[in-house]
């Protein structure tokens, strides 16, 4: 007697799902070759050098730290062109913790920075953009296309654009945006600015502390820390 054949249809059904499984893996192992390359480019750089290069400064203001300082690509897939990104923190502050939502309804987003102190900025993140493209990346950090109107927050929250302008720089009229991030039943106040000059395409992104309200003024007060090259 002959052992039953397989059925034909629950045999292609198997090798197809094989199949899938197989091309999901492939595409995983090369998206995990593209992360290690895209990571691995990353190198350190020196922050003091950066900041001497860009700046009338003579390295890292006193009063602040270096939490990242490292050239990495600019994109996953571009390998030719690079961004300088440096990191700087208060010295000796406490760490920022993010903030534990509470378990109630809703919070009222529009309330929550009426009572909030004003702060002073916590984190200065600097970005170098490369030339080839560093006009539309400039560009694209001041357009706030993520906010959206307060009254339209739902729960989780979002980003809201808070205030825009000019900031005076020693001699500039730097392009500034403030936003706010509404989340986890708090805030965060965030302050870009362009510190372009001529050559090189910055942005300087100002941070506070969760809860505490940011301004134009205060940024001004870490601005100064960086005066503009001599023209």
């Amino acid at each position: 007697m002959s052992a039953p054949s397989a059925d034909p249809q629950q045999t292609a059904r198997r090798e197809s799902a094989l199949g899938v499984v197989g091309i999901a893996g492939g595409l995983l192992l090369i998206l995990g070759i593209f992360l290690w390359l895209w990571t691995s480019r990353g190198r350190e750089i020196d922050a003091s050098e950066q900041f001497r290069a860009s700046f009338a400064v003579q390295g890292v203001p006193e009063g602040w730290s270096v939490a990242f300082a490292q050239a990495v690509p600019d994109g996953l897939f571009d390998l030719h062109t690079e961004q300088r990104i440096v990191r700087l923190v208060r010295a000796g502050a406490a760490p920022d913790s993010d903030p534990v939502p509470a378990e109630s309804a809703k919070p009222d987003w529009k309330k929550l920075p009426e009572s909030a102190p004003l702060g002073e900025p916590a984190r200065l993140y600097f970005a170098w953009y490369d030339p080839s493209s560093g006009s539309k990346d400039v560009e694209a950090q001041l357009d706030s296309h993520r906010a959206q109107p307060l009254e339209m927050l739902g729960e989780k929250g979002g980003i809201v654009r808070v205030d825009a302008g000019r900031v005076p720089w020693a001699g500039y009229d730097a392009d500034f945006v403030q936003e706010r991030l509404f989340d986890k039943g708090s805030f965060r106040d965030a302050l870009r600015i362009n510190l372009s000059t001529k050559g090189q395409f910055c942005v300087l992104n100002v941070l506070w502390r969760w809860g505490e309200r940011g301004s134009r003024e205060s940024a001004a007060q870490a601005l100064a820390l960086f005066p503009p090259p001599a023209r």
